[in-house]
């Protein structure tokens, strides 16, 4: 279950307000960051996950982020740690889809070479409640001394911005978008998810569930959010 919540803290879209022309959901000013806690459908605490803004640059059109992503376990042990590129052009927000890939994968493959393509993941800055957002399509292939060991395929279909909410948790209360996605996932078995994730603007997620079926596997609630 911790694996899904934090894959679905990884595909949130790094939407922000960088500057006057590219406003959007998420933090944007180099050292902000935001912290996300996980837990069970039971309510029963089991990760938190760190976003921080690294650097900020200028290119044309908007900008371009470098995030890291962190990822802690419920005794605050670094699990996981990655940097992944953002960028803002024109008031769309494309988010590296690396951050798909759960950090129990990764520390699979630390001998091994991966060849990663992919979409970004595409969220322009002015929702409106029945918009239909780009999917996301990712291939990974994994290989040994030149040697195909895996193929792996993410992909996120059917987002849909269902309307506007307000959402309360420990952070504070937040006027957020709220945006359902289909989760795909084909490796040595096939996953299917459906998420729900509500996104404030300049804040980033403030909520996000994950379901099987019909059934809640897990949330993530903003706890903290750095300025």
């Amino acid at each position: 279950m911790r694996k899904l919540n934090l894959l679905l803290l990884l595909l949130i879209p790094f939407i922000s307000q960088a500057q006057n022309d590219c406003e959007g959901f998420y933090i944007a000013k180099e050292g902000m960051s935001s912290t996300m806690k996980s837990y069970n459908a039971k309510g029963k605490f089991e990760s938190s996950s760190i976003s921080t803004i690294l650097s900020r640059k200028n290119i044309p059109g908007g900008i371009e982020l470098e995030v890291k992503a962190e990822t802690k376990d419920e005794k605050d042990k670094i699990q996981f740690s990655s940097n992944l590129t953002a960028r803002c052009i024109d008031n769309v927000f494309y988010m590296d889809m690396k951050g798909l890939i759960p950090e129990e994968t990764m520390k699979g493959w630390e001998n091994m070479e991966m060849s990663i393509k992919g979409d970004f993941l595409e969220t322009p800055s002015d929702l409106k409640a029945g918009q239909k957002l780009k999917d996301g399509l990712m291939n990974i292939e994994v290989s040994s001394s030149g040697m195909s060991m895996m193929t792996m395929v993410f992909e996120v279909k059917n987002r849909i911005v269902e309307g506007f909410e307000d959402i309360t948790t420990s952070a504070g209360t937040f006027s957020c978008a709220k945006i359902s996605y289909d989760i795909h996932m084909k490796m040595l078995f096939n996953m299917q998810l459906k998420a729900v994730e509500w996104l404030a603007k300049g804040v980033g997620p403030v909520r996000v569930e994950s379901y099987r079926g019909d059934k809640l596997q897990g949330y993530s609630e903003l706890a903290e959010l750095k300025k």
